[in-house]
């Protein structure tokens, strides 16, 4: 009889032992999976290359001026700040909540916060000029350092 009593008690505590090893597991696994997608959807902060910083004007009202971490102006429509590295794989619903960065060569490609296309910027020569091409959607624009550079070549 005090055999049989030992035996339950035993396998109860042998039981409920194995049963809270398997529950503090269990709490580990889930916080690893936790950091790892965490870590997995942190973009990288990107600044703006110095080659394309500056105000460019593309004729007599318009004008942009890019900065190490904004991009602002009346054709863009308002100031964008806080650029990630990044392309279409980090958006989601195809719609993204960051203004992402890539770069392809020469040319700086931002995915702007909530639009849906890509706005390419590189600059090249122009007329003898430096020139900021700015493409978004199907149009684009060529930008100037100087103003007056720009009422004379402003395309639009």
């Amino acid at each position: 009889m005090k055999k049989n009593k030992f035996n339950c008690i035993f396998i109860s505590l042998i039981l409920l032992l194995t049963f809270t090893v398997g529950l503090s597991f269990t709490n580990d696994k889930n916080s690893l999976v936790s950091e790892t997608a965490q870590a997995s959807t942190r973009l990288k902060k990107v600044y703006i290359p110095k080659r394309f910083r500056g105000t460019w004007y593309a004729n007599k009202h318009d004008k942009m001026k890019i900065t190490a971490n904004s991009v602002g102006g009346n054709v863009v429509g308002k100031t964008y700040t806080n650029f990630y590295h990044g392309g279409y794989k980090n958006v989601s619903e195809g719609v993204s909540k960051h203004n992402l960065v890539r770069y392809k060569g020469k040319s700086m490609i931002i995915l702007f916060a909530k639009r849906g296309s890509d706005t390419t910027f590189r600059v090249v020569n122009r007329h003898h000029h430096k020139a900021l091409y700015f493409q978004q959607g199907g149009g684009y624009i060529y930008f100037y350092r100087s103003r007056a550079a720009a009422r004379r070549y402003g395309n639009y």
